[in-house]
C-alpha cells in the first residue's frame, strides 16, 4: 500500500517579510504601519507580525478589534491600530487591550466615548484615529460631516474621554488624478481637524503604491500591504520601483486516480483550501523533480493536472502550487483577479511553515493555534441549524448512504459532525488522504474516496434538492448619503448613478465574498436584497441601499432559508465557485453559531 501523501502546507519565508519592510521603509522615509490583517493576507498573522516589528515597523495594522486581541494575545505588544468599526463591537475589549481604533461615524466616538464614561477611564484618554473618507466611498466619515465630527471629538478630548492621535483616509487607485483629488480633500480635512482644535500627531494616508508615487502622500506614516508579502501593488506588468521577495510558497501532492473509470492526477488542495477556479491550461505547475504539470480544472476538493512528461503510475510528486513558476499573479491572471485576493483566501486550516527571521516554530508544519476567544466583533457568523443536520444524518443512516467529512466537514467543523452522528450506523468517507489523517486524531476511520457521490454531502445542502442548513450574516457597519458620480472602493468600477444611500458591511473576500460576485450579488438588508456596488474588498463591501431608509446595525443576510433570502445556488452562480468551495473557504472571522443557542435566525 502506498503511504499517506503530507498534507498540502504553505511554507512562508520570515526573511523575505522583513527584507520587504525595510525595502520599503528606505523608499519612503517615513515611519512604516505592516498592515497583517486577514492572517496576514493568509500568511500567518502572529508570526508575520512578530518579523514585521523586529525589522523595524512602528505599527501593526488589522481590519477588527478580535485580531488586534490575537496578536495582543500572541505577546505582540507593538502599537495596534484596528480601523473597520461596527456597532456590535465591544469597544472597551479593545481599550483595555492597548488597541488604537480607527473610528469612522459621529456614532461610533459617541459609543466610544460613552464607554470611557462608565468605566471611569476620565484620567486616561483613548487614543483614536479618525478616518475620513476622501473619495474612497467606502467606510470613513463624508466630508459633509468632518466638522460636527472633529468638534464632537474635541468635546471628548476637553473632558478627558478620548486623544486624537491620528487622521487616516485612503486612496482609490483609480488614477493619479483621482488620487491628487483625495490628497487634497484630505488636507481640508487636516485644516478642519486643526480649525476644531485637533493636533493629530499620526497622520497616515497613503499604502504602499500611493506612497511610492506621491512622495507629498507620505505624511507622518505609510501603511504597508501586499508588498510586505513581496507582491507587487500595481497592475500586472507594472512594477511599484522596489525590489521585493515573494514570502509564500504552497505546496501540495499529486497521486495518479481512477476517475469515472478513467486515469486522472490529482492534486490534493482544491476549492475548499481558498483555490480559484481558473481559465483551462492558463497554469504550467512544476513538481520536485522539476517535471511540469499542465492545470486542468481546480474542483471543490483537488485540482486535476496533466504531466507534461513521463510519470510512472505509482509515484506521488510534492508540487508547487504557487510559486516558483506559478506566482500569485499567475493565479491571478488565470482567474481573473488579484494577487490579494490569491493568498488571502487561502485557509486558515492549511498547515504553515514558518523560515528564517524569528519563526517561533521553524522546524515543521503545524495547523494554526487558537490564541484568543473572539469575542469583540461577535459578527459576521455562520448560524448552522444543528437540529435539521441531526434529522438529515439519521435519514443518511436509513438509507445507506455514507457521510463525507472532507474539509473539517466542509467547514461544518469536524467535532460538531460527529457529536451530531453519535450513535448512528453511518460509513463516513473522505475524498483527500490528508482528511483521513485529520479523522484519525478523532479516533476515527474512514475511507478514501476522492470522487464521492453528491448524495454523501447533500446534507450540507450542496448539489441536492436540500437547502443549506445555515445563515450566513452579518450587519450594517456604517451608512451614508453620497452624491450622484460617487465613486465606489479602488478602481471607481460603480459610480453612483444619482443620489444614493451607501451601506458599508465588514465582510469581504477574505471572508466570504470572493470578488467575482461584483456586478452579480446582492445582499439582503432588513429583509430587502441591496446589490454589491464597486470591488469587493479583504474586509468590506458595500451594497446599494436607494432612497431606504436603514441604519448601522441593521441586519444582513447573505444567504439563508428564508423566502426572500440567496441561496447557495445563487451563490454558486455568482461567483462561479462550488457550494463546498464557498462554505468551506469561509475565512476565520466568521464565527460559527448553533441556532439552538439564538431567538431570531
Amino acid at each position: 500500500m502506498t503511504a499517506p501523501a503530507p498534507a498540502p502546507r504553505i511554507h512562508v519565508d520570515l526573511d523575505a517579510i522583513a527584507h520587504n519592510l525595510r525595502a520599503f521603509a528606505d523608499a519612503v522615509g517615513v515611519p512604516v504601519i505592516a498592515i497583517v490583517k486577514a492572517n496576514a493576507y493568509g500568511h500567518g498573522m502572529l508570526e508575520v507580525g512578530r518579523a514585521a516589528v523586529a525589522a523595524g515597523a512602528a505599527a501593526l495594522g488589522v481590519a477588527d478589534v478580535d485580531e488586534a486581541l490575537q496578536l495582543r494575545a500572541g505577546g505582540i505588544t507593538a502599537p495596534v491600530i484596528a480601523w473597520l468599526d461596527a456597532p456590535s463591537i465591544d469597544f472597551g475589549a479593545a481599550v483595555l487591550a492597548g488597541v488604537e481604533l480607527g473610528l469612522s461615524s459621529p456614532q461610533h466616538l459617541a459609543m466610544l466615548a460613552s464607554w470611557a464614561e462608565r468605566s471611569g477611564r476620565m484620567d486616561e484618554p483613548v487614543p483614536v484615529h479618525i478616518k475620513v473618507d476622501t473619495g474612497l466611498g467606502r467606510n470613513g466619515t463624508r466630508e459633509a460631516d468632518w466638522r460636527p465630527m472633529f468638534a464632537l471629538a474635541r468635546d471628548y478630548e476637553q473632558r478627558g474621554l478620548v486623544r486624537v492621535r491620528g487622521l487616516m483616509s485612503h486612496f482609490s487607485g483609480t488614477s493619479d488624478d483621482d488620487d491628487r483629488a483625495q490628497l487634497a480633500a484630505f488636507e481640508r480635512a487636516l485644516g478642519a481637524a486643526r480649525a476644531a482644535g485637533l493636533k493629530p500627531t499620526v497622520r497616515h494616508l497613503a499604502a504602499t503604491a500611493g506612497a511610492l508615487r506621491l512622495p507629498e502622500a507620505r505624511y507622518d506614516a505609510t501603511r504597508l500591504g501586499i508588498a510586505l508579502y513581496g507582491l507587487d501593488p500595481l497592475a500586472p506588468g507594472a512594477h511599484c520601483g522596489i525590489e521585493l521577495r515573494p514570502a509564500l510558497t504552497l505546496t501540495a501532492h499529486v497521486r495518479r486516480r481512477d476517475v469515472d473509470e478513467m486515469p486522472r492526477w490529482l492534486l490534493d488542495v482544491g476549492q475548499v483550501d481558498g483555490l480559484l477556479p481558473v481559465a483551462e491550461g492558463e497554469l504550467t505547475l512544476h513538481d520536485e523533480a522539476g517535471d511540469a504539470w499542465r492545470l486542468e480544472r481546480v474542483d471543490a476538493t483537488h485540482c486535476i493536472v496533466t504531466p507534461l512528461g513521463d510519470v510512472e503510475r505509482s509515484e506521488v510528486r510534492r508540487v508547487t502550487v504557487i510559486g516558483g513558476t506559478a506566482t500569485a499573479d499567475d493565479w491571478a491572471a488565470a482567474s481573473g483577479t488579484i494577487n490579494y485576493e490569491v493568498t488571502t483566501r487561502l485557509s486558515s486550516r492549511l498547515p504553515r511553515e514558518f523560515h528564517g527571521g524569528h519563526a517561533s516554530h521553524p522546524a515543521g508544519a503545524r495547523r494554526p493555534r487558537a490564541v484568543a476567544p473572539q469575542v469583540a466583533s461577535p459578527l459576521p457568523e455562520l448560524v448552522i441549524d444543528d437540529a435539521e443536520l441531526a434529522a438529515r444524518l439519521a435519514e443518511l443512516a436509513r438509507d445507506g448512504v455514507p457521510l463525507d467529512l472532507t474539509a473539517d466537514a466542509y467547514g461544518f467543523g469536524l467535532e460538531r459532525m460527529l457529536g451530531l452522528a453519535s450513535g448512528l450506523r453511518l460509513e463516513l468517507l473522505v475524498r483527500r488522504e490528508h482528511d483521513r489523517a485529520a479523522l484519525r486524531e478523532y479516533g476515527v476511520t474512514a475511507r478514501v474516496e476522492p470522487r464521492a457521490g453528491l448524495a454523501s454531502r447533500a446534507i450540507y445542502g450542496f448539489g441536492g434538492d436540500a437547502p443549506s442548513p445555515t445563515v450566513l450574516r452579518s450587519e450594517l457597519a456604517q451608512i451614508k448619503r453620497v452624491p450622484a458620480g460617487q465613486g465606489v472602493s479602488y478602481g471607481y468600477e460603480w459610480r453612483a448613478p444619482a443620489p444614493t444611500t451607501l451601506g458599508l458591511v465588514a465582510v469581504g473576500y477574505a471572508d466570504a465574498i470572493p470578488r467575482s460576485a461584483l456586478g452579480r450579488a446582492s445582499l439582503v438588508v432588513d429583509g430587502v436584497p441591496a446589490p454589491i456596488v464597486g470591488r469587493v474588498a479583504m474586509d468590506q463591501v458595500v451594497v446599494d441601499l436607494g432612497d431606504r431608509e436603514s441604519r448601522p446595525g441593521a441586519p444582513v443576510r447573505l444567504w439563508g432559508w428564508r423566502a426572500s433570502d440567496a441561496t447557495l445556488d445563487d451563490w454558486e452562480t455568482w461567483t462561479g465557485l462550488t457550494g463546498e468551495g464557498i462554505v468551506a473557504g469561509l475565512g476565520a472571522r466568521v464565527r460559527r453559531r448553533s441556532r439552538v443557542d439564538l431567538e431570531d435566525v
